[in-house]
């Protein structure tokens, strides 16, 4: 983890005298905190805006100095160039894909997330995108827009292309995802790392939402990350939640919901133009690649990795490092 001079949240100074207030992270390393804003790899206020922590500060700095309007714009220099209230510029766009057509708890919290992540935002229901796969193999033997489905798979898939995160949102059922959402990802088997993956895929960020009024959420979230996985997306953050309802409306801990959707906010921001892929999926592009150089039996996804500097040199993630 980078180090900071001060905290990322207030803005105190970390030197000799106040070096043990650095609050700590949950695996018990430094964080960018102090003990004042950061407990337990948690913030102690979640709904603490940047102005509220201006606030909390000028009269500190009014009584040194004796000017308030001073003290509230040198703090307002400081606090809005920390790690937890900067704003990322370079998240333009969020691709937001639900599972489900209804508005429940899963809704409400991907659209929050998709909300504190920033950016705009181009959502997607099943009823736009859910039609079975035939399992006719027109996207593997002609190509992808050949897909009878593909005028409404065609623009999800596009939207997830030209975003720079992907927000995905799918309630338990059954201890599943949706078969909505699962008919969707069927259409999207020609874009796996065994067949002819897209390069942009490997520079994305994702985030995964499931909710469940018991168990069953851990598993969903894993699984759509799977997914996701192989089609070349490099870091993928989980959000399972146990409401405990069977509607938003009841759901008790919406303030902690919150909280945790911030936190994962904050993770995408410090992330994002910065995600590229790790050892494990190098290895499984690297044995499609060995696959590939061998291939007799799947003419278009050969010729497309070759096309692709990919059987030589070439990786998708070059540009990215």
């Amino acid at each position: 983890m980078e180090k900071f001079l001060q905290c990322q949240s207030c803005g105190m100074t970390f030197d000799e005298r106040h070096k043990q207030y650095i609050a700590k992270d949950k695996d018990g390393n430094d964080s960018i905190y102090c003990t004042y804003c950061y407990r337990d790899g948690e913030f102690i206020d979640p709904r603490a805006t940047m102005e509220d922590m201006i606030e909390l500060a000028v009269p500190h700095f009014t009584h040194k100095t004796g000017d308030e309007e001073a003290a509230r714009k040198y703090m307002t220099e400081v606090v809005s160039s920390l790690s937890r209230w900067k704003t990322n510029e370079k998240i333009v766009k969020i691709a937001l894909i639900h599972g489900q057509n209804h508005k429940g708890s899963t809704y409400h919290i991907a659209r929050m997330t998709a909300e504190k992540i920033g950016g705009s935002t181009e959502e997607f229901y099943p009823e736009e995108f859910s039609e079975g796969c035939l399992g006719c193999y027109a996207c593997i033997n002609k190509g992808m827009t050949f897909c009878p489905h593909y005028d409404r798979i065609g623009p999800v898939l596009a939207s997830m292309l030209s975003s720079d995160v992907i927000v995905i949102g799918s309630p338990t059922y059954v201890l599943e995802m949706t078969g909505q959402l699962k008919c969707f990802f069927d259409h999207l088997f020609s874009a796996w790392l065994s067949h002819r993956p897209e390069k942009s895929m490997f520079s994305k960020i994702a985030v995964v939402v499931s909710t469940a009024a018991g168990i069953g959420m851990n598993g969903v979230t894993k699984s759509i990350a799977r997914q996701l996985f192989y089609l070349g997306v490099p870091k993928i953050y989980r959000m399972p939640v146990r409401v405990a309802s069977m509607s938003w409306d009841m759901v008790q801990r919406k303030e902690q919901i919150s909280a945790k959707a911030h936190k994962i906010a904050r993770k995408v921001a410090d992330q994002n133009g910065k995600a590229k892929p790790g050892l494990r999926l190098r290895f499984m592009f690297s044995m499609m690649r060995l696959m590939h150089k061998k291939n007799d039996w799947a003419p278009l996804d050969k010729r497309y990795w070759k096309d692709m500097g990919w059987l030589e040199k070439g990786r998708p993630w070059k540009s990215h490092e």
